[in-house]
């Protein structure tokens, strides 16, 4: 009977060892693919989970159709980062952006769509980060653009930019030749249309800012006196704020993620407003510093302050730009060198020039937990002079790409968070 026990308990142990074993290989070791091509002059230092205390100063909620009501001082608390989740798994594979490795350098990045990115140097580039190729270019005529903005649409892009005509491009304001031109591209980054939106006004003056529509179908404008859209379809103009509703002269706008409206930033206030020019909604800053740039998403709009007036503040709106509250990180350089979303809205990133490298802080845009915190540091602080040139998050992989520098002098970085 002994003999039979020690039989038995020696073939349990054996079962619970190979069940153990079993469990221990079927865990996903796959990485993500990152590679530094700079190692002799740069490092990386990686933080994740790093404890950052936010507070939110809600509004408000009693907000009229057409004025958004000022901001209160009733702060409410944000949760800390969840320290159990710091071991959430990277989907997919990213493969590195080497700005070296596109000719003429890299101006800037855009989102492309399904983990694409428009690489933008000699020429526009479509990248694929999922297997590290260029899938097409597109060289534009008469040199680089200035003041460049992309939008991926339902069937390819839409880019507006400024061009002289003398191949070396012009800034906002100096603009001559074609002035502010729109293409139009397909999937593939083939050219369909070409338009001036200089050659759209009927008085004198140049367009301000521009901005398409992800239907593809339109294009927002802006002059001295007004906000237009021109319906490339129908080949129409249309007024959508004008002069005398006081909201002054119009800088930036974007579009809601499925385009039915269009975020706008005025003198010293900001909005929301249907195509058609109704239910226009818009609040005044209250002494916010309001930035020159938007975060636009169906649920969600955030303004970012202005980088000479930075103080750890960042604005957020709801999709019609109604329900204000001020965000306040308790690292009072947090996003004083730009704030960025990601390609779906998941995450911010919020970056904070060193004097030879850049921090990045990167939040759940909804619980506005820090997720994780990256440093990237060069030899040549030049790089650093400036706002960084784009920071792209990719939500599903949990990487991202963020390019330094100035004109085509860039370097990129990459990671995973």
């Amino acid at each position: 009977m002994k003999k039979l026990i020690s039989i038995i308990l020696s073939v349990f142990c054996l079962l619970t060892l190979v069940a153990c074993n079993r469990v221990g290989n079927s865990e996903d070791t796959t990485p993500v693919t990152s590679t530094d091509h700079n190692t002799d002059a740069m490092s990386v230092a990686s933080t994740d989970k790093t404890a950052d205390t936010t507070s939110v100063v809600d509004t408000d909620e009693n907000v009229d159709a057409t004025s958004v009501a000022g901001i209160d001082e009733n702060a409410a608390s944000i949760p800390a980062p969840n320290e159990s989740s710091s071991d959430a798994a990277h989907i997919g594979t990213f493969w590195e952006i080497d700005s070296a490795a596109f000719s003429g350098g890299v101006e800037r990045i855009f989102y492309a769509g399904d983990n694409k990115l428009l690489v933008y140097a000699d020429a526009m580039h479509l990248y694929d980060t999922i297997t590290g190729t260029t899938i097409a270019e597109y060289t534009f005529e008469g040199g680089r653009l200035k003041d460049i903005t992309c939008t991926p649409t339902v069937n390819g892009y839409a880019i507006t930019g400024w061009q002289s005509g003398d191949g070396n491009g012009a800034s906002l304001g100096t603009a001559s030749g074609s002035g502010v031109m729109c293409y139009i591209f397909d999937s593939s980054l083939t050219l369909k249309n070409t338009f001036s939106l200089d050659s759209l006004l009927t008085a004198n003056g140049g367009v301000m800012a521009a901005k398409a529509s992800p239907d593809g179908d339109h294009i927002a404008f802006s002059d001295l006196d007004s906000l237009y859209l021109y319906s490339i379809s129908n080949d129409s103009v249309s007024t959508v704020i004008s002069n005398d509703q006081g909201i002054g002269i119009i800088g930036a706008m974007t579009f809601t993620q499925q385009g039915s409206r269009i975020v706008f930033l005025g003198d010293d206030m900001y909005g929301s407003v249907a195509l058609d020019g109704s239910n226009l909604i818009y609040g005044d800053s209250h002494g916010y510093a309001l930035g020159d740039s938007m975060i636009c998403y169906d649920d969600t709009v955030w303004i970012p302050q202005d980088f000479t007036k930075a103080s750890g503040q960042l604005l957020r709106l709801d999709g019609t730009c109604q329900k204000p509250s001020i965000v306040n990180f308790t690292q009072g350089d947090t996003g004083k060198d730009g704030v960025f979303g990601s390609e779906q809205g998941r995450y911010l990133a919020t970056a904070s020039l060193m004097e030879n490298g850049i921090r990045m802080r990167i939040y759940d845009s909804g619980t506005l937990e820090l997720v994780a915190e990256r440093e990237f540091t060069h030899t040549d602080g030049n790089y650093f002079a400036r706002e960084p040139r784009g920071i792209c998050l990719f939500d599903d992989a949990r990487a991202g790409v963020v390019l330094c520098g100035y004109d085509q002098h860039t370097i990129s970085f990459n990671f995973t968070f």
